[in-house]
């Protein structure tokens, strides 16, 4: 399918494939954003979904849960110690300078 496809035919593609849900959100997206979403869905290879399916879905066979579990590892929402002050002032420093010169999205 060409990157040039229209709403019609990527719902019909879509509808082939029972992948409806991929345009939920469409009509809040601006038209370039559309176009793109239309671009990737119309170069996306289908028919590798029904092996997912098989092998991620549909298996039984499971790892198990583990016996014992710990809490993954966190900072305290106020630094205690002077370490983690000092680790807290250069982060939000870091944050800053990020932020500032425009790369708050990393």
């Amino acid at each position: 399918m060409s990157d040039n496809c229209s709403y019609h035919d990527i719902v019909e593609l879509l509808n082939r494939h029972k992948q409806q849900h991929l345009l939920a959100f469409y009509e809040e997206l601006s038209d370039t954003d559309r176009q793109r979403l239309r671009s990737q869905i119309s170069r996306f290879d289908f028919s590798v979904i029904p092996g997912w399916t098989r092998k991620y879905v549909l298996n039984t066979s499971s790892t198990g849960i583990p016996e014992h579990f710990e809490p993954a590892p966190c900072y305290p929402a106020t630094p205690v110690s002077e370490k983690e002050k000092e680790k807290y002032r250069r982060t939000v420093q870091q944050g800053e300078e990020w932020i500032s010169s425009g790369r708050w999205f990393m």
